[in-house]
């Protein structure tokens, strides 16, 4: 008994020795990294804004519905964008990133209701084909982006106004109904985001519909938006 003792003893050091051996021989843990040469594409999306979105930010959406493909081919992209890959962006390419993922994201609502129909009682309250026809279409329908689910009210709350100290972000991002800012037909980029959203300000205050002084009746008429 106590020689078998002995030699189970004498098993379990060498066990115990062979597990540091190969513990040490190991390779370390590897660390998450973008793959090399990883990028990130707005091909698609920018050709779909080129070809369906005009110089005054009007969608066919009824030609965009057929051409729906390279939506769904920049939307795809989202959920596996990698995150060290964003966070090793500048912060101009990080919020130009989450305005054209808002608006391609607003597109696909539209697209995926289109032709937008009545809704119940929403139908008495706004336009009937207006995108607030759609339930939920600001919270509740959501989206995968960098392995997250996201809204567009918490791409818009929670990120944009958030993390970025830019109020210009308000006349960038659209809800695709008339009295919001204009869709522009090229994406948004790191490169020339502030002559970008300076552009897009410059036109929105310049649309009577949004911004207006009557200097007669000392009165200046401000869109909703600029609350």
């Amino acid at each position: 008994m106590t020689c078998r003792a002995g030699v189970i003893a004498s098993m379990l050091i060498v066990f115990a020795v062979l597990s540091l051996l190969l513990n040490e021989s190991a390779p370390p843990p590897a660390v998450h990294a973008p793959p090399e040469g990883a990028v990130f594409s707005y091909d698609a999306y920018a050709a779909l804004l080129k070809t369906h979105v005009d110089a005054q930010g009007r969608v066919d959406y009824g030609a965009l519905k057929k051409d729906a493909a390279k939506l769904d081919a920049f939307i795809a992209g989202l959920p596996g964008l990698d995150k060290d890959l964003y966070g090793a962006w500048s912060e101009a390419e990080q919020m130009a990133f989450w305005i054209n993922a808002y608006n391609a994201l607003t597109l696909d609502a539209i697209l995926d209701h289109y032709p937008i129909k009545p809704a119940g009682l929403l139908s008495f309250r706004y336009p009937k084909n207006s995108i607030r026809q759609i339930p939920g279409v600001w919270d509740k329908l959501t989206w995968v982006i960098m392995g997250e689910k996201r809204t567009l009210n918490a791409i818009e709350h929670e990120i944009l106004r958030k993390k970025f100290s830019e109020p210009r972000i308000h006349i960038a991002i659209v809800c695709a109904s008339i009295g919001c800012p204009y869709l522009r037909n090229e994406v948004f980029s790191g490169a020339k985001l502030d002559e970008q959203l300076d552009a897009q300000t410059r036109k929105f205050l310049g649309d009577p519909e949004k911004f207006r002084i009557d200097r007669k009746a000392e009165k200046a008429y401000l869109s909703p938006i600029l609350d």
